[in-house]
């Protein structure tokens, strides 16, 4: 791992990305941003981020869809969904996420719940 994670945030909401951004560069991670799904696998086939921290309802494709195509060309990149569908908040369908993903953040989320849930993807057990 580099010395710095490198974390692609991707969510369609500006505001929600450069704040991501700021935070996450606060707390030492270098921070890639993407607006859609088809961004997101290009800068993670080109820039191999650590952790992708990746909205579920994004323009084409779709969070998931993204999620299962980075599963087929990587298997080092790290998947977080952060997601504020109703669905991430019922134990069933956590479930199936956590199965897609390394770990799962439901909007609205805490500093304290990003950090944790990105530190849960790379391994690190760090408060």
């Amino acid at each position: 791992m580099r010395n710095s994670p490198r974390i692609l945030v991707v969510d369609d909401e500006p505001h929600l990305r450069s704040a991501l951004k700021t935070l996450l560069t606060g707390e030492g991670f270098a921070v890639l941003t993407a607006p859609d799904g088809e961004t997101a696998l290009r800068v993670s086939r080109e820039s191999s981020p650590d952790v992708v921290l990746l909205d579920l309802l994004i323009p084409e494709p779709d969070g998931r869809e993204v999620c299962r195509q980075i599963r087929q060309f990587s298997n080092a990149i790290r998947v977080v969904y952060f997601t504020g569908t109703i669905e991430a908040y019922q134990p069933n369908t956590q479930k199936q996420f956590l199965a897609e993903a390394d770990a799962l953040i439901a909007k609205p989320a805490s500093k304290r719940q990003i950090l944790a849930g990105i530190r849960k993807a790379l391994g690190v057990n760090r408060q």
